[in-house]
């Protein structure tokens, strides 16, 4: 028996030649894509005995399966149950037989990128270790293996679809940075939702209530429009928060509108605001007010908002933009301002006065949707309420009183 050792880049020539010398053949992979030897197995598909493709995580692409469906000896797993993870490729012909087997899917990925390995195992066909790896891949994969069927391809097209964000998101990797020494209330990426609410309730600076109430009832005044800019100046102005003192005793709902960062000693926002700017309207319209939101869609976000400061003495910063941000998606945004700042970058491992709209998103915002507070499930009652907030209601646990 010969074994030799197999890299990447001879995976793909190696698996073409054993299937133009071998006259049958016996595959058991966990994953299959268009890849340089694929022409040639559909080729060579009359001499398929077995082919089992996995799904698992939905890495096989519907269309890779759709060139099997009418192949008789081709099966697929679908992807529940135990993970289908085998990379098993058995060539037979009656003196000799092949077997390479390693970590290479049947995957472009997997015959050009990846970093993988595989052994082929050459010997006579009478030997065990071939007996046993074709008892494998006929029992103990075809069997519990489904008919790739129109009924099969269909389900499993519309959730490979569904699923297409969530697998994008697997193959990133954050770098999340430690709390700084001088962080005093632990690693806020650690908390729990139970962690979480206790340090909430210790906010001995604003009403809980009136908090939510100013949340909900800035998204509610969102959702009654098609535009930001079809709110009228009073609206815009306490979502902005930049009302006055004046203002503020015949404000939405009588409420304190300075809470999650007042913004009334910033002229220049004040001006764009009340003038109606386009732009920052245009801003606001790229943050849905429901579902998701993308790295892209805060971009476009502050793409469109520094247009509005064009020209302007001052530009607009990461205070009156997180400010909007939080009013519009409390679940997702945090306003920064002077009172939480410090609390909050030595706690997310930021230097104060670094914080910008520029590292906003990757330094704050994407870390905060990794802790498992924030992936909670929404509880009921009041804490359900303050869970449909509970990005913006890091202020209430970092809020410092001058």
């Amino acid at each position: 028996m010969d074994v030799r050792f197999i890299p990447r880049q001879d995976v793909s020539a190696t698996l073409k030649r054993l299937m133009k010398a071998h006259t049958r053949f016996y595959w058991a992979v966990a994953w299959g894509s268009d890849n340089p030897a694929l022409s040639d197995l559909l080729q060579h598909q009359a001499k398929i005995g077995k082919v089992v493709i996995g799904t698992h995580f939905y890495q096989t692409p519907p269309t890779f399966l759709e060139q099997f469906e009418n192949i008789k000896a081709a099966r697929v797993v679908p992807p529940d149950g135990l993970t289908f993870h085998p990379k098993t490729y058995l060539f037979v012909s009656r003196e000799r037989s092949v077997a390479l087997i390693g970590s290479a899917n049947f995957t472009k990925s997997g015959m050009e990128s990846n970093v993988e390995s595989c052994c082929l195992v050459e010997g006579k066909s009478d030997e065990a270790v071939f007996h046993d790896i074709r008892q494998f891949i006929e029992t103990d994969c075809w069997e519990s293996a489904k008919v790739i069927d129109d009924d099969f391809l269909r389900a499993y097209r519309i959730q490979h679809a569904a699923t297409k964000a969530a697998r994008a998101a697997l193959k990133k990797f954050v770098p999340l940075k430690r709390p700084k020494p001088s962080a005093r209330q632990g690693d806020p990426l650690e908390m729990d939702w139970s962690g979480f609410m206790a340090r909430v309730r210790r906010d001995k600076y604003h009403s809980l209530e009136e908090r939510l109430e100013i949340l909900e009832r800035s998204r509610s005044m969102l959702a009654s429009v098609k535009s930001f800019s079809k709110l009228s100046e009073i609206q815009r102005k306490a979502i902005a928060g930049t009302l006055g003192k004046v203002e503020m005793k015949s404000s939405p709902g009588h409420l304190d509108w300075g809470y999650f960062g007042g913004m009334g000693g910033f002229g220049v926002f004040q001006t764009i605001i009340n003038t109606n700017s386009p732009e920052i309207s245009d801003a606001m319209d790229c943050i849905p007010l429901n579902g998701a939101v993308t790295e892209a869609e805060y971009a476009q976000f502050v793409k469109n908002f520094l247009k509005a400061f064009e020209g302007q003495a001052r530009v607009g910063g990461i205070a009156s933009a997180s400010r909007l941000l939080a009013m519009k998606r409390p679940d997702y945004f945090v306003c920064i301002d002077d009172p939480n700042k410090k609390g909050l970058s030595s706690h997310f491992g930021m230097v104060a006065s670094a914080v910008t709209l520029e590292n906003y998103w990757s330094d704050l915002i994407e870390p905060i949707t990794f802790s498992s507070w924030w992936r909670a499930p929404r509880p009921r009652g009041m804490e359900g309420r303050i869970w449909d907030a509970r990005a913006a209601f890091l202020d209430a646990i970092f809020y410092e009183s001058k």
